[in-house]
Formats: structure tokens, sequence, C-alpha cells
């Protein structure tokens, strides 16, 4: 799988493989919880793009794509066996990405905008915080007029009159 300067050699069933599509987002790290069968080795596995495959001896990381689910599937191969590993979205920890350069400058506008709108919601939530921090005003309750509390109930009364 190496030739002699460690570098992965090309596999024969990558020059069957399209080249990826220039605008398909790409993984080329993944950091995944152990998937030893040791339940002592909590050692996170690392998955790295055309590099040796953590539990298959002799496989190369041929292509890594997240699936709709969130987890990642992993396709390799030792030259004779295509294997295709579906790491569960719960065992992620990240991974790195390539994108397109139009996909990466459309990323990062989208971002910004995010930022800033998420910086004028701020502003507005803190208005309406310093609003709310504001002492209310007294209410003017009307004092009771003496004058009519000595010239009785006003209204009709109990009996009628």
């Amino acid at each position: 799988m190496t030739d002699n300067n460690s570098r992965p050699s090309i596999l024969p069933v990558e020059r069957r493989l399209p080249p990826p599509d220039p605008d398909a987002t790409n993984l080329v790290r993944l950091v995944t919880d152990s998937i030893s069968p040791d339940a002592n080795d909590k050692n996170p596995a690392v998955w790295i793009l055309n590099g040796a495959h953590p539990q298959a001896d002799g496989a190369k990381i041929v292509r890594m794509y997240q699936n709709e689910d969130g987890g990642v599937d992993v396709y390799s191969s030792d030259g004779s066996m295509c294997v295709l590993t579906f790491i569960p979205a719960r065992m992620v920890r990240f991974y790195d990405e390539t994108v397109s350069e139009n996909t990466f400058v459309a990323l990062i506008a989208s971002a910004e905008t995010f930022e800033e709108e998420d910086e004028e919601e701020d502003e507005e939530e803190d208005e309406d915080e310093d609003l709310l921090d504001v002492a209310p005003l007294p209410v003017k309750v009307p004092a009771p007029d003496p004058g009519a509390a000595a010239a009785g109930p006003t209204g009709p009364s109990s009996d009628g009159t």
C-alpha cells in the first residue's frame, strides 16, 4: 500500500473512482471515540484521508463523507478488499473537511452575516432588558372623598328604595 517514501500508493480501485465533486464537502480528518474492541482503550481513533484505517491492517482510507444522520461513512481498501465503515454520530468528536473556494467564501460570508444578525439581536435584547430595569412609574390611586362617606351610599338600597 505504500511506496519507499511511506506515502500511500494508488490502489487499483482508486483508478476506477471518479474525481471528487469539487463542490462537495470531503472529510480529510475524522476523530472519533475509541473503536478498539478493548473496552479499556479510551484513546480516540483518528481517521486521515489517504491514511491507514485505524482497525483494518493494510487498508487505506479512500474517501470519507458525512451521512444524513450526522455520522460518517469511511470507504477504505487494502487493494483486494473494499470496506465501508459506518461511524455513528454519537461517536464523532470532530472532523475537518475540504470545500471548494466558492463554498469557502460563501460559508465565511454566511458566518459573518449570521454573526452580525446575532450582534443586532443581542443589542435589541440589551435594549429590552434596559427597559425592564427602569423602575415602574407609580400608579396614582384617587384618595377617598370624605364628603361621599358622610352622604351615605349611592345607588339603590337593599330594600329597593
